[in-house]
């Protein structure tokens, strides 16, 4: 039996002895002799807790300073209580830091007759002053069971085998390179137990470093050299987790490297080359003349002509004003200016010229048809393509050839040598040419390119938007049903070799509002619905036949012309079938045909010769300050006619009668009636004939109309000049 064994067989003997003794000794002397025994060091062999917790003795720690109870007063009148059976339980041996016996928190109900007794206490220790632990009623049907406190138990168990990887590490980046050393980083891996560290791979192997942080830097690499990394995660148990994504990275060049230059499709060139290592900036030589000093690895060339050759070196510049070699030179051409109006005439069902302008500084184009090279370096601005089928769309697109490169962006034309039409709505974005074109329904869109029609274009419905752009009609335009011709951008332009006619059932007050619609044959306006021809805004309608043409306009008093210019070179006058109806007309040629005004005032803006009689049956014809020349008669019937600074030669009779007005009240007014002239008008002229003059050359009459139908006054003078006698 060794020493331990002995000093725990004496404590228990000790603590049966107190047991014992409680029933005549103060609960109190128990506590303080527990307490005595809990602080021994029995070392970590020693296992005091069963009994420790044993329900008989209450614990309670002792009060300083109290003084022992007299011997004298002792009372024995304690109840016996039965003894509580201690309970051991096998516990591992806490280490001796860990070593403690708490205190039990359970305290039995008292009963009522017990007792503290006095007694001295007999240790070399006092005896607090305090109650004494009751017991149970021996009499109570049920004896209540203490719950002692648990004591914490230290559970101590190997670990399982950890068989978890770290997350793959992310983010793997570039931080820094030089010509010999490129630096990484990436996102912190995490694992269930911990991340011991990082490996690197280098070009698939693995470096033998140590790395415990998300950063590495390689050193002693060679200059202008690419390397590959990849990054994984470990952690204590051996655990390797996926591969990070690969990077990529090159070293830097000690010298000039990969000098390039890319010619954009604006015409300008992008130079450009490979960082320096411990570059301060670079001098890049343009054309062997002009030095420029960057301080980035890339130049923008600007503001080139087409087809020009360009030279680019470049050299480093060190801190101190050192610099390095010059690169090799580089040679570039800017792009060929792109081959403009390119388009189309067809020849028959078969065959096809193709045509374009000159470009600057280039001699030879390549054609291509549907994106097939048909025609390499054709030297001449024209092409024919032959074998065609008739009815089928042919894309053509020409392109401007320079040394090895070809200009971009070309524009395109689509030619059919049949009859063409649309199924969808369509935006054009080449020009086209048909040999001729059925529009029965959806919209077509010029955007800006031209519409070439080599036969008639009959537009039964759906709407044709010029859009900026221009259409061509060798032949007939015909509009008619639920159409939409549409003009509203300055720059459209229709022009028609053959008549214009509309009968649209679609009023037109907002479509025709600009742009200009050229006609070189007759011009018709039909009943359609009321305004299917009524232009406004900066609209005009040019007349520029060969042959005489005819305005036939019915309905005058709704439809008009906003602008008409007429440019007829025949030599013959102008037939307008109707009453004038535009709002501006500019008469370029020697004549008009006999002429009414009656539904729209006509301001004259050149000089004018009617050959034939004027009629003027309503709003106003005023002459502002040009001649007006009647070979005819003029007879006014209502409106005014208003000379206003200008002059009017009457070769026949003047007549005026009905709602009607002669007005002269500008001194430079001038009226040569080389007949007669009558005046019955309805309206008095008292402030009408103020000034100018009114030369007559054969009778002057003034009939019953209204009163002062000609009073004239002030500096107005009558002179009669006929060289016969005249009543």
């Amino acid at each position: 039996m060794n020493k331990w064994e002995i000093i725990k067989k004496t404590v228990s003997v000790c603590l049966l002895l107190s047991i014992t003794f409680s029933i005549f000794i103060n609960s109190d002397v128990v506590l303080a002799l527990s307490q005595k025994v809990e602080n021994i060091n029995f070392g970590e062999n020693i296992n005091f807790y069963g009994v420790v917790q044993d329900s008989a003795i209450r614990l309670v720690t002792p009060t300083v300073g109290v003084e022992p109870t007299p011997i004298g007063s002792l009372t024995p009148a304690v109840t016996e209580t039965p003894l509580a059976t201690p309970t051991q339980e096998t516990l591992p041996s806490p280490s001796p830091s860990e070593f403690s016996t708490p205190t039990p928190s359970f305290t039995p109900d008292a009963s009522p007759e017990s007792t503290s007794t006095p007694f001295p206490s007999p240790l070399p220790f006092p005896m607090p002053d305090s109650t004494s632990t009751p017991t149970p009623d021996p009499d109570s049907t049920s004896t209540p069971t203490p719950t002692p406190t648990p004591i914490p138990t230290p559970s101590v168990s190997p670990s399982p085998s950890d068989t978890e990887a770290p997350s793959r590490p992310e983010c793997l980046v570039t931080t820094d390179r030089t010509d010999t050393m490129i630096s990484l980083s990436w996102s912190a891996s995490t694992d269930n137990v911990g991340v011991k560290g990082y490996y690197i791979y280098r070009d698939g192997v693995k470096l033998d470093v140590s790395v415990t942080e998300p950063c590495f830097t390689d050193e002693g690499l060679t200059e202008n050299t690419t390397y590959r990394y990849y990054v994984t995660a470990y952690d204590e148990a051996g655990n390797e987790s996926e591969r990070s994504t690969e990077l990529v990275v090159m070293t830097l060049a000690n010298n000039i490297t990969g000098l390039n230059a890319v010619v954009n499709v604006d015409g300008s060139i992008l130079v450009s080359w490979n960082q320096v290592a411990r570059a301060a900036a670079y001098e890049l030589m343009i054309d062997e003349y002009e030095s420029v000093c960057i301080y980035d690895t890339s130049y923008l060339h600007t503001g080139l002509l087409p087809n020009t050759r360009h030279t680019y070196r470049v050299r480093v510049r060190y801190a101190g004003n050192d610099y390095g070699a010059w690169s090799e030179k580089k040679v570039v051409f800017s792009f060929p200016g792109k081959p403009l109006d390119v388009g189309a005439d067809i020849i028959d069902d078969n065959s096809v010229r193709i045509f374009w302008n000159q470009v600057q500084g280039i001699s030879k184009y390549n054609v291509y048809r549907d994106g097939e090279l048909i025609a390499a370096e054709v030297k001449a601005v024209e092409f024919t393509d032959t074998g065609l089928t008739a009815g089928r769309d042919y894309e053509y697109e020409v392109r401007a050839v320079s040394g090895d490169s070809e200009s971009v962006e070309n524009q395109r034309v689509i030619v059919n040598t049949g009859t063409g039409s649309i199924s969808a709505n369509t935006v054009l974005n080449e020009n086209r040419v048909y040999k001729s074109f059925n529009l029965k329904s959806r919209i077509i869109n010029l955007n800006g390119y031209r519409f070439k029609v080599e036969g008639d274009l009959v537009q039964s419905g759906g709407t044709l938007d010029v859009n900026g752009g221009r259409l061509e009609v060798t032949g007939n335009y015909t509009i008619s049903g639920s159409s939409y011709l549409e003009m509203t951008e300055e720059e459209d332009y229709v022009l028609v070799r053959g008549d214009f006619e509309t009968r649209s059932d679609n009023n037109h007050e907002n479509k025709l509002t600009a742009g200009t619609l050229e006609v070189k044959g007759n011009f018709t306006r039909k009943a359609g619905v009321s305004a299917n021809f009524k232009a406004s805004g900066t609209h005009r309608v040019v007349l520029s036949g060969e042959k005489q043409q005819t305005i036939d306009f019915s309905s005058t008093n709704i439809q008009q012309f906003n602008i008409l210019e007429n440019k007829n070179t025949s030599g013959k006058e102008l037939i307008f079938k109707n009453s004038y109806n535009a709002k501006i007309f500019i008469n370029n040629t020697s004549g008009l045909s006999p002429m009414t005004v009656e539904y729209h005032d006509w301001n004259l803006t050149g000089n004018e010769v009617i050959n034939g009689d004027l009629y003027i049956k309503g709003k106003t014809l005023n002459l502002a300050g040009k001649t007006l020349k009647v070979n005819g008669n003029l007879i006014q019937t209502g409106g005014t006619l208003d000379v206003n600074g200008g002059r009017l030669e009457v070769e026949g009779n003047y007549t005026i009668s009905g709602s009607s007005y002669l007005k002269m009240t500008e001194e430079e007014d001038y009226v040569l009636v080389r007949g007669d002239f009558e005046t019955r008008s309805n309206y008095g002229h008292e402030n009408k004939l103020t000034a100018g003059t009114l030369e007559v050359k054969g009778n002057f009459t003034q009939k019953i109309g209204v009163s002062a139908n000609f009073k004239a006054s002030w500096t107005h003078k009558v002179v009669l000049s006929g060289t016969e006698r005249r009543l």
